[in-house]
């Protein structure tokens, strides 16, 4: 968490593209909107780039990630209307022809 925000990264896998990843995290992200109960609006920022996670401290360790691709996403974050998903342009070059997935 960073203050009142949730920050959530998704690491490659072999078994799926670039893309794929991108989708699935965009399809997340737009569903995360409807878990907004009354008078919670949602914000989400969306960015593909470099990220470091790591184990810090030892009782209890705890993993946290960051680098230039979360400061990116947060950014969005604080930047996106309320109940919209914000994505970067690395984000809407990956996803390409899946976009209008995305519009409202």
């Amino acid at each position: 968490t960073v203050g009142d925000s949730y920050c959530g990264a998704v690491f490659s896998t072999p078994t799926l593209t670039g893309t794929e990843r991108c989708v699935n995290a965009m399809q997340f992200a737009c569903s995360t909107l409807g878990f907004a109960g009354p008078g919670l609006q949602l914000r989400v920022g969306v960015h593909i780039g470099d990220i470091v996670g790591v184990f810090v401290g030892c009782a209890p360790p705890k993993f946290d990630v960051f680098g230039e691709g979360i400061d990116v996403a947060r950014s969005l974050e604080e930047t996106s209307q309320a109940g919209s998903v914000h994505f970067s342009k690395a984000v809407a070059n990956e996803i390409g022809s899946y976009m209008g997935d995305f519009r409202h």
